[in-house]
């Protein structure tokens, strides 16, 4: 019983390692070394498939870290041009209203 909780454990890490692979290569952020222990583990689910390389915590830590600024910094450049637009839609009301005068 217990090996099967940690199989079924492993195999939701399995699957949190596919997303964050996946928001990685959708954000263009290289993955971390899969020869790095602190970063990656193997684990034999028993299959046809062998092997896999499953991220450890540290491994996730590392890269929701640099997935969040990823985001952060495409955030922040929406919020430069939404600013400019509205300053430029102001400076242009302004000048409607100074020249109806």
């Amino acid at each position: 019983m217990s090996s099967q909780q940690h199989d079924l454990d492993m195999w939701i890490e399995y699957i949190k390692t596919a997303y964050f692979k996946y928001k990685a290569d959708s954000l263009l952020i290289p993955m971390p070394a899969q020869d790095d222990a602190l970063m990656f583990t193997t684990h034999d689910f028993g299959d046809e498939s062998g092997s896999v390389k499953i991220l450890t915590l540290n491994g996730i830590h590392y890269l929701r870290s640099k997935i969040r600024d990823e985001q952060k910094a495409k955030r922040e450049v929406i919020a430069f041009y939404f600013t400019l637009c509205t300053g430029l839609i102001g400076a242009a009301i302004g000048l409607v209203s100074v020249l109806k005068k």
